[in-house]
């Protein structure tokens, strides 16, 4: 289970009051305030813009429903005549009702996917492709200088593009526990990419530091050092940090067996196996080594989070977000998750739900999950906006991490492999056979390779043969 997961299900429950101090009202009214351009429209025509959208995503909580619902009285102050109905469902129950409406007909025009669940219904052609859309919609943000580089291709599959990314989280940052840095006497880490001591913060340090922040007595531990980032959105960009690739994107082999990358998940597991700078399972499940506890010198997370940390710690410590480590001499990697936007292709309003979809997935509808800090922004004139929603806290924070990602990220996007959600199945009991000991890193992962290989290797051929 992704820890990081469950923590993004918190952040969602994030009463905005106790958060910042900038109003709803006062942030919709500046995002509205240069009014409609024919640069956000994508069709031109009150009649074709006055026909019901059914937007639909799983954003089901407090903050969530907040968020969407603003976006929507946005999107309805720039064309008065649009109708945009939200019709959310908890994640739950999400792909379950989703798949029963759309096999009935009756499926929502604009709704969020995951890539991996999306790869099925671009096989059964219920995703509408967006090239030709973009290619009648000009003079747009679609191309511009403002778009960070690549982000875009995020939202594309098989030589099209099918989703406009959003909800993107970057994997990852420490979160840092100050206080215990300071009562230890350890020098701070970098604040940025950019700092001169960046330099210095790579694995070892890591390790150094967190050995110097953990205090324990025999199996009772005070504190710990760092916490295990056992799963593979952690484990992937650490592997793609010490030079290898979750697979190779041209053949399908899984290359997580060569020595660099099982070095590295060993590295990982061995802060608690060798070290013992990491809390157990027992205990991370007990909660008592939470970040927020305060018993924890570094915590494995991601930018968009500091939005529950905000109101979860609060001021009883002072915390910040630091870059992650790399090898000497080397740059980090990162890998960003996110979902898509995607069209309906039965969708019986096309023009209004694209016109509705190309507004949302642009600058002006992700404004405002950049300002609560759920989406790091995939345009540079929001970069300066992450964060602005919760006040002088965030401030106060290295929150720019949110926006220098573009140039430490990989481009290869595995979860874009139609069996790559089914060869998850096979790795994650490897890696926790890694992380109990029962198998050192390379013993679990050259066992499981046949099989990853297989897997991966059918999903690059079924793409190929769909056109990929």
């Amino acid at each position: 289970m992704d820890t990081s997961v469950t923590i993004r299900r918190h952040t969602r429950r994030i009463v905005l009051g106790a958060a910042g101090s900038l109003s709803l009202a006062g942030g919709a009214a500046g995002l509205a305030a240069c009014g409609p351009t024919q640069a956000d429209r994508a069709v031109v025509g009150t009649e074709a813009l006055a026909a019901e959208v059914i937007w639909t995503s799983w954003a089901v909580d407090d903050l969530g429903k907040i968020r969407v619902q603003e976006q929507a009285d946005l999107y309805k102050q720039e064309f008065p005549s649009s109708r945009v109905t939200i019709t959310n469902t908890a994640s739950a129950q999400y792909q379950d009702k989703l798949l029963a409406g759309l096999a009935a007909g009756s499926g929502p025009d604009v709704f969020r996917n995951n890539p991996a669940e999306s790869i099925p219904l671009i096989g059964q052609g219920q995703l509408a492709p967006l090239d030709p859309l973009f290619s009648k919609t000009r003079n747009t943000w679609w191309g511009t200088k403002d778009v960070k580089p690549g982000v875009m291709d995020w939202g594309r599959t098989r030589g099209k593009q099918y989703g406009l990314p959003m909800g993107t989280g970057a994997y990852y940052d420490f979160n840092i526990n100050r206080n215990l840095y300071r009562s230890a006497g350890l020098a701070q880490p970098p604040m940025s990419y950019d700092d001169p001591a960046y330099g210095s913060w790579t694995f070892d340090r890591v390790v150094e530091d967190s050995r110097k922040l953990t205090k324990a007595s025999g199996d009772n531990a005070e504190q710990y050092g760092i916490n295990l980032g056992m799963s593979w959105p952690y484990l992937l960009p650490v592997v793609m940090s010490w030079g290898v690739e979750f697979m190779d994107m041209k053949t399908g082999e899984f290359k997580w067996h060569e020595g660099a990358a099982t070095d590295a998940i060993q590295w990982m597991a061995d802060l608690r196996l060798r070290h013992r700078v990491a809390p157990t399972a027992a205990e991370t499940s007990g909660g008592a080594f939470n970040f927020e506890k305060g018993k924890l010198g570094l915590s494995w997370s991601t930018p968009n989070l500091a939005m529950y940390l905000l109101t979860a710690v609060g001021d009883q410590f002072e915390w910040d977000l630091v870059p992650p480590p790399h090898l000497p001499n080397k740059k980090p990697v990162l890998w960003f998750y996110n979902s898509w936007w995607v069209l309906n292709k039965s969708s019986k309003v096309t023009d209004a739900a694209w016109n509705f979809m190309h507004w949302v997935g642009g600058p002006k509808g992700q404004r405002v999950e950049v300002e609560y800090t759920w989406t790091s922004p995939h345009f540079h004139s929001l970069d300066s906006k992450f964060g602005l929603r919760m006040g002088t806290a965030a401030s106060q924070k290295s929150l720019p991490l949110a926006s220098d990602y573009v140039k430490y990220t990989s481009q290869n996007r595995p979860e874009l492999n139609p069996k790559f959600s089914e060869s998850l199945k096979v790795l994650t009991p490897a890696i926790d056979k890694v992380a109990s000991g029962e198998l050192s890193a390379k013993q679990s992962i050259t066992t499981i390779k046949p099989q990853m290989d297989a897997l991966l290797k059918q999903g690059l051929a079924e793409d190929k043969a769909a056109g990929g």
